[in-house]
């Protein structure tokens, strides 16, 4: 199922499931932030000016803020989440040249650098008190944070801004369309029906020729079939017929087979003739 269509260089993910937004960031010719619902309606832009190449989105969700790292600016900045007082938090630093991950937690902000192999932090607010958590690490990959307060267990909004979901919310990809519902502990599903994601996979539809071809041999073989069962209901409703004598009628032939002939005369001589 496809959300979003149209970005070019995609670089970037966030979730915010409290409010059922979802935030991505894109690169290329036109490099921007944009965000929508979870079902990809709603799109609007955040950030569309004096960014260059954002690679890495993280949000503060208690604060309402989101964060991205501007691979091009070699800065992290910040705006809240309708795209309003936007602010620079950390330049160029000398540990800002290639991020591989950004996490926001408490009180800091929190990213590694692929060019130095070092794990960093500093304050979310102004970029002060730099730190340098690990140092030469090879082949990183990112960086996540997890606690318990980043999953808090509030109502989220499952789907669209107007439903909301005490418990989890459940999603059923479709070929159309997303599909969202709500699940409460106590209710009782079986397996087959278990909360999660499913696809479906629509069938493969039928050409017009092959279409054609099967109804064409349907109705063969229905016209067959009814003309079978009409000639098997005439042979056996139909009366038996019986030879007897009694059908036929014998009648005297008015020409015989014998002509009689004079007496004295060859037989096949006529009146009249004279024999050969």
């Amino acid at each position: 199922v496809q959300l979003i269509t149209g970005l070019y260089n995609p670089s970037a993910l966030a979730v915010d499931p409290l409010r059922g937004l979802l935030f991505w960031a894109q690169c290329g010719t036109s490099p921007k932030v944009e965000k929508s619902s979870l079902d990809g309606s709603s799109r609007t832009d955040v950030v569309t000016s004096l960014i260059q190449q954002p690679v890495a989105l993280s949000l503060d969700l208690p604060r309402q803020l989101l964060y991205w790292f501007d691979q091009g600016m070699r800065s992290i900045s910040r705006v809240t989440l309708d795209g309003s007082h936007r602010k620079t938090v950390v330049e160029s630093n000398g540990y800002l040249d290639r991020l591989f991950g950004l996490a926001v937690f408490e009180g800091f902000l929190y990213w590694g650098d692929e060019v130095t192999g070092s794990v960093c932090r500093a304050n979310k607010h102004s970029g002060s008190n730099l730190q340098v958590l690990m140092s030469n690490i090879t082949s990183p990959g990112g960086v996540a944070i997890l606690h318990p307060v980043l999953q808090p267990n509030r109502p989220s909004v499952c789907g669209r801004p107007r439903m909301t979901c005490q418990h989890r919310c459940v999603v059923d990809l479709h070929p159309e369309r997303l599909r969202f519902s709500c699940s409460s502990p106590e209710t009782k599903l079986n397996n087959s029906q278990a909360p999660g994601i499913s696809s479906t996979v629509p069938a493969k539809p039928l050409s017009d020729a092959t279409f054609a071809g099967y109804l064409s041999l349907i109705m063969f073989l229905s016209l067959l079939l009814v003309g079978t069962a009409l000639w098997w209901w005439r042979e056996e409703l139909r009366p038996s017929r019986s030879l007897t004598l009694q059908s036929f009628s014998l009648k005297e032939s008015r020409d015989p087979l014998i002509i009689p002939t004079p007496s004295g005369s060859e037989p096949g001589v006529g009146p009249g003739r004279k024999p050969c």
